[in-house]
């Protein structure tokens, strides 16, 4: 019986087309604007949320000052789930080498600053796992002074004041790779923890067996003075931030920046919403009323109908039916004209604001939640007019009116 209310609902829409037409046009014209806003929306904040996710700088928690860390705190740090990479870095003043290209001209070399990698480096990705005692990743402005590229072999040497004066230590080691200049804007070269820390000994006064340099033997636990550490994401840093902030270190991290991206997010997202919940509000009234006096206007059809047998369950879906079939061809116009305003924002102005993004654009997801919402809307608007058709009286249809 539902069925066949269903199909009469369905051949009134098409009787009165004019009338259905007015009543899905007034949502599309109402709904399209929504869905071109959120786009805008949606299109400007996930450009400038990717813009921060893609760069890894934008996860780097750079440590302030010299501290004592130990094995113990690097493990802790590397176990928390919203930390992506950490690694020991040794004294700055330590932590820089020349490098020489052979068979240049004397005093020709490039004092480098040593970054310690490992494989897992946001900053070089793939390239990190190249890197060994012996293999260096070059920044590109290094590379340029030198004039080497990957595979080539450069010489990395040290000094050191000692008691027996100046004291000089070399290394041959392999350009395994190039970093991409966002990486590294200066000369610098991304070692190994080895190396680094080989480095650091010697100029200690210390030797290093494994790379054949003299000196005394380290004895106990290394302690390391700084790090370099990245958050897993972006919406991270500040909780990495406020950690270590509460262990009494210093950092320098672009959290503000992030915060500021997450609070437009925010507050645009308000405003939407209540754009929203007044347009829809505002409409859902205007076709309850609509439905409603489209029931009193068929009062006697509807007589007609409960008095051939159709229960009042059944009767009460004509309204409803009609009002979820404006809702969604509403909803398909709203789409067409959505789609045609997108292409016309992203073709003109696109270009000019995001360097190519899409200015305006939706998910499928956003599609579908769009969807969901217009046909409860068209049903709950509906449900005043469905109380009323139960309270027809059958009798009616045997009146003359």
């Amino acid at each position: 019986m539902i069925r066949i209310v269903a199909g009469l609902a369905l051949r009134d829409c098409l009787y009165d087309r004019r009338l259905f037409i007015c009543f899905a046009a007034a949502f599309a014209a109402v709904l399209a604007p929504l869905l071109v806003i959120y786009g805008l929306k949606f299109g400007v904040v996930e450009h400038l949320v990717g813009t921060l996710r893609d760069d890894p700088r934008n996860r780097e928690i750079v440590g302030a000052g010299n501290h004592n860390f130990d094995a113990a705190w690097f493990a802790r740090m590397a176990a928390r789930a919203d930390v992506a990479f950490v690694i020991p870095r040794t004294r700055a003043l330590w932590a820089t080498g020349f490098l020489e290209k052979p068979g240049a001209v004397a005093g020709r070399s490039v004092t480098a600053e040593l970054i310690p990698t490992a494989d897992g480096d946001p900053l070089l990705g793939p390239l990190a796992a190249q890197v060994g005692p012996r293999a260096i990743v070059l920044s590109q402005a290094a590379s340029r002074r030198l004039g080497v590229d990957a595979g080539e072999t450069v010489n990395f040497w040290v000094v050191r004041d000692g008691a027996a004066g100046r004291e000089r230590v070399d290394l041959p080691v392999t350009v395994a790779a190039v970093a991409s200049a966002a990486a590294f804007a200066r000369d610098g070269a991304f070692v190994s923890l080895e190396l680094l820390t080989a480095v650091e000994d010697w100029r200690d006064g210390r030797g290093v067996p494994a790379l054949g340099w003299a000196g005394e033997i380290r004895n106990g636990a290394r302690l390391y003075a700084n790090y370099r550490l990245f958050a897993r994401t972006i919406f991270d840093v500040s909780r990495l931030e406020a950690d270590l902030q509460r262990e009494g270190l210093e950092v320098r991290t672009r959290s503000a920046e992030i915060e500021a991206i997450v609070a437009l997010d925010r507050n645009l997202s308000l405003v939407f919403v209540v754009v929203a919940v007044i347009a829809m509000s505002g409409y859902a009234l205007s076709l309850a009323a609509s439905l409603w006096a489209n029931v009193e206007r068929k009062r006697r059809e509807l007589s007609v109908i409960r008095l051939l047998g159709v229960p009042r369950r059944a009767a009460r879906v004509f309204p409803i039916v009609q009002g979820v079939l404006i809702a969604a061809v509403g909803l398909t116009g709203a789409l067409a004209l959505y789609a045609a305003a997108a292409t016309l924002i992203n073709n003109l102005y696109a270009s000019d604001y995001l360097e190519g993004a899409e200015l305006c654009r939706l998910l499928p997801a956003h599609v579908a939640s769009a969807a969901a919402g217009s046909l409860a809307v068209g049903a709950i608007a509906s449900l005043l007019a469905s109380l009323r058709v139960v309270r027809i009286d059958p009798a009616e249809g045997l009146r003359d009116e």
